[in-house]
């Protein structure tokens, strides 16, 4: 299954509704799509980029609660980065689940 978003380049499209997500079951069928619109235009790397940046924010958001004051007095101190001790968080986190 390959799953596309489209932007057009006019601002509309009466074949394709824009920022929907589309489920195909082969390329060929999207570039047949692509071939006779011209003005579409696939928004997937977009989606992947912002898809990331959330997911990392959930995560942070998931963690914080991990922090403690000893955390925050090393990355005072500079004893250990803040990448460092999210990665801690990171194993620590893995550990309580296996």
């Amino acid at each position: 299954m390959y799953y596309y978003a489209f932007e057009s380049s006019y601002g509309y499209n009466s074949v394709v509704r824009l920022g929907k997500i589309y489920t195909f079951t082969s390329d060929e069928s999207m570039m047949y799509l692509i071939d006779v619109n011209r003005d579409l235009k696939v928004l997937n790397h977009a989606f992947r980029v912002f898809t990331r940046c959330v997911k990392y924010y959930l995560f942070l958001h998931k963690i914080k609660k991990y922090f403690t004051f000893k955390h925050l007095f090393s990355i005072q101190t500079r004893e250990k980065s803040i990448e460092q001790i999210i990665n801690e968080i990171k194993i620590k986190i893995i550990k309580q689940q296996n």
